[in-house]
């Protein structure tokens, strides 16, 4: 019981960690300005789709979302 609830917090802070290293990068990527938008999408994809399973999160599938959605979520976020 107790091992069990120790297991979901780590395993819930290293997902944390995965989705601010990956936002970090993502960020830097776009150049700071327009990467926060797209970056904070591709994030939140790849929660939505994985919710805390940690062994789901793989960094080409966010690369591959971060390029794919980069130029949409930038005309979105400017249309504001």
């Amino acid at each position: 019981m107790i091992g069990q609830a120790t297991q979901s917090v780590f395993t819930k802070v290293y997902v944390i960690f995965l989705m601010t290293i990956y936002f970090w990068f993502y960020v830097l990527c776009g150049l700071v300005i327009f990467g926060i938008g797209p970056a904070f999408h591709t994030i939140t994809e790849l929660f939505m789709d994985n919710q805390w399973h940690s062994q789901n999160y793989q960094f080409k599938k966010g690369w591959q979302l971060f390029k794919k959605d980069f130029w949409r979520v930038n005309r979105n976020a400017g249309s504001f």
